[in-house]
């Protein structure tokens, strides 16, 4: 069993500082800690419009490695104690790529719509593989409306808030 610590991240916030506590617990069941959860959006009220009109929340993902990943399986939640709440099916990240995610409880809107929404109050949210061991976990305090928390390279372990956010894009050069 590998052992977890849990690491206090502070994040730069664009000139007013957002109170925002961050405790990502990073680790990952062996042979899944490839993809991480790259940039995310808890309160989005004039950012990425999905086809219905709606501002939803959302989550990007993103392959550092050099192969394309299918990610049937996997798993998402903003629940720890239940990770099956969204189990991805027909997705797939390009070798270098990012995927986002639509997190606004409507699966019936496509594959890449979660069975979730993000709260702007804070919670976890949780990528797991199919075995349920944990690939990337983060917890966040109180969001700002129409800003993302985003690593400050792609896949890299500091995170900042944003009020640019480049959901399905690179946040900066890759590491």
């Amino acid at each position: 069993m590998t052992a977890w610590s849990i690491l206090w991240l502070g994040c730069a916030a664009p000139q007013q500082a957002l109170d925002t506590a961050w405790s990502p617990h990073l680790g990952a069941s062996e042979g899944w800690s490839v993809v991480v959860i790259n940039e995310f959006m808890a309160s989005n009220a004039s950012g990425l419009q999905d086809d219905s009109g709606a501002y939803p929340d959302w989550i990007e993902l993103y392959n550092p490695t050099e192969e394309a990943l299918e990610l049937d399986g996997w798993m998402l939640s903003d629940d720890r104690q239940e990770r099956d709440k969204h189990v991805l099916q027909g997705q797939r990240i390009d070798a270098g790529g990012w995927l986002l995610l639509v997190a606004d409880g409507d699966t019936d809107e496509g594959d890449d719509h979660l069975g979730f929404s993000l709260s702007a109050d804070g919670e976890d949210i949780g990528l797991y593989s199919p075995d349920g061991g944990v690939v990337d976990e983060l917890e966040y305090g109180p969001q700002q409306t129409d800003h993302a928390a985003a690593r400050q390279l792609d896949g890299g372990s500091e995170w900042m808030l944003t009020d640019t956010p480049t959901p399905g894009t690179s946040n900066g050069a890759s590491p």
